[in-house]
């Protein structure tokens, strides 16, 4: 039998998929869930109170002669951590990191154009990455992993605007003054009329410079 749950803050497609013992795609393409594709068109940002149908699962019966031993592959679906740093529109190229998820701590280096890209499990939820710049101090950045709602939603787009260096108020209950200094700031820098107002054409914006 179906279920159908209602998403809570730090929910993600990834997680509940994982819990369930399914692939994200086949949760999100499920004819169930059409209303939610629909309204959200990305399975990575989901709204509190929004439904998700995780269907029954079905089992998969395999041929195989009993006097022989035989092996199973395990698909596994790892979440993505992707950030870009830059600062003064430079990008902080081949700079040492630290990364901590969920308590595992692992070492790189940001890649010529100030990326991290690195494999995470479907299911985390807090991390937070060291930066150690030549010649500066570190720098420090807390990761809510799964906490990022859709962009046409106001918290959402704001909360974009803080990763990009415009906002620096709480996304979730901002000063109004500050929300829309911060949107005009945006709309400035990208050549967009100043209205304060997140309309179509801003939200989409602030989406292709956040890559989300």
């Amino acid at each position: 039998m179906s279920t159908r749950i209602s998403i809570r803050q730090g929910d993600c497609l990834a997680s509940l998929a994982k819990e369930a013992g399914f692939f994200p795609d086949t949760l999100w393409e499920h004819a169930d869930n059409a209303a939610l594709r629909e309204r959200r068109k990305s399975m990575h940002a989901l709204l509190p109170g929004d439904e998700l149908v995780i269907p029954e699962k079905r089992e998969k019966l395999e041929n195989g002669a009993i006097d022989k031993r035989h092996r199973f592959r395990r698909k596994g679906v790892p979440a993505e951590l992707v950030v870009r740093f830059v600062v003064n529109n430079k990008a902080r190229a081949d700079t040492p990191y630290k990364l901590t998820i969920d308590g595992i701590t692992s070492d790189g280096s940001t890649d010529a154009g100030g990326w991290v890209r690195v494999p995470i499990p479907p299911d985390a939820r807090a991390g937070e990455i060291i930066l150690y710049p030549k010649d500066e101090p570190e720098e420090s950045y807390a990761l809510d992993l799964g906490c990022l709602d859709p962009h046409d939603e106001r918290a959402g787009a704001l909360k974009r605007l803080a990763n990009l260096g415009y906002f620096a108020g709480d996304p979730n209950g901002p000063d109004e003054q500050d929300a829309r200094a911060a949107i005009a700031g945006f709309q400035k820098a990208q050549g967009l009329g100043e209205t304060e107002e997140l309309d179509d054409q801003t939200t989409e914006r602030i989406k292709e410079l956040h890559r989300s």
